[in-house]
């Protein structure tokens, strides 16, 4: 059978290549590329061809499914995986736009391109090397630092430790996805820039749950108002209608947001009048409460007391995930002053309500 070779020459298969908006491109890319006219598998054929006669280069990736990359060898880079608005401040690719990179105006976008190639590079292939990444990331800018070295050092490095969907590995000397990474890129093949609205969502969600599973056995979690704020209830008293719970309530994004609050609450619930008698004693009742909370009255809408104690946060997302990631979930230090305050402060609640049902009873 014919290769249709006829329909499209070596040279305008090159000019394809040539013209791409990434300086490395798959198989499939070029395939749907326009005035591409023949399969998939005879471009790939065409592609080793043109390899053995050193016109382009490629290299093939482990990833799911496996992957090879193709650039043309005599090109002038272009921008790569540009944005749809062009070069701008903001490209639009919030998990890049929120990042702390050097420059601004125009100059600060041409580097969130180059940090957004990278960032769809590792998408794509899940593992690449400090001198791939800077393959690509040159190719997206060369205008902006002297060499690709310098953009390496000052954004594309800068840009990779503060997501929290890479990490190094410092055996392998080579950057790859966190498990983060890995559970969104399982969800989506291009999480960070398709189905954003929904995979946002989910991104946090699943932040959640590493920072959760990290600190609790229990991983069951509802959300709130806030897509930011999840509750986990820990214990019930079922006997006197009271629970503990947990709230993790960040200023922001998971992704960019390493503020926030934990907070544990006391919900009691019981009859009207015995709400009376335990407002009536509160600050006894609540005498050895060691840490600063707050009480909201719930009793005109028939829900009770809430007590709620709150732990101020500082957990910059991506070096905590970092972290455990290299220490295979152990706790980090932040982590670690954050179960100690909730184990102290559960237990000065559950001497609350042991209170509160000796003076109802």
């Amino acid at each position: 059978m014919s290769d249709n070779r006829e329909t499209i020459t070596d040279q305008e298969l090159l000019e394809t290549l040539r013209a791409m908006d990434s300086p490395v491109v798959s198989t499939t890319e070029i395939a749907e590329a326009e005035g591409v006219t023949i399969s998939q598998g005879q471009i790939l054929k065409r592609l080793k061809s043109l390899e053995e006669r050193d016109r382009i280069g490629s290299k093939c990736y482990v990833a799911k499914p496996q992957i090879r990359l193709w650039w043309h060898k005599g090109t002038e880079f272009k921008r790569a995986w540009t944005s749809n608005d062009g070069i701008t401040e903001e490209i639009g690719v919030e998990a890049v736009d929120v990042l702390d990179l050097p420059g601004r105006g125009e100059k600060l976008g041409k580097r969130r391109e180059a940090v957004n190639a990278v960032f769809k590079f590792l998408f794509n292939v899940e593992s690449g090397s400090k001198h791939e990444l800077k393959f690509v990331g040159y190719g997206a800018d060369m205008d902006t630092y002297a060499d690709s070295d310098s953009l390496w050092n000052n954004c594309l490095k800068k840009a990779l430790e503060q997501s929290p969907f890479y990490l190094l590995n410092k055996s392998k000397k080579n950057w790859g996805l966190s498990k983060l990474g890995m559970k969104i890129k399982a969800r989506d093949n291009q999480p960070l820039w398709e189905n954003w609205d929904e995979n946002k969502q989910k991104i946090d969600e699943l932040y959640h749950w590493i920072l959760w599973t990290s600190l609790f056995e229990s991983v069951t979690q509802f959300p709130l108002q806030s897509y930011s704020s999840y509750v986990d209830i820990i214990y019930e008293n079922k006997d006197s209608n009271t629970t503990i719970s947990y709230q993790l309530d960040l200023d922001g994004p998971a992704w960019s947001t390493s503020t926030g609050n934990f907070n544990v609450f006391l919900g009691i619930r019981c009859k009207s009048e015995d709400l009376t008698t335990v407002l009536n004693n509160i600050d006894e009742l609540t005498s050895d409460l060691e840490r600063n909370f707050q009480i909201k009255d719930l009793t005109e809408d028939d829900s009770g007391l809430l007590l709620k104690c709150s732990y101020e946060l500082n957990l910059e997302a991506s070096e905590m995930l970092r972290q455990l990631d290299e220490t295979n979930g152990d706790l980090i230090h932040p982590l670690r002053r954050l179960y100690q305050w909730e184990q102290k402060t559960s237990h000065e609640l559950i001497e609350v309500d042991k209170k509160v049902n000796q003076l109802i009873i």
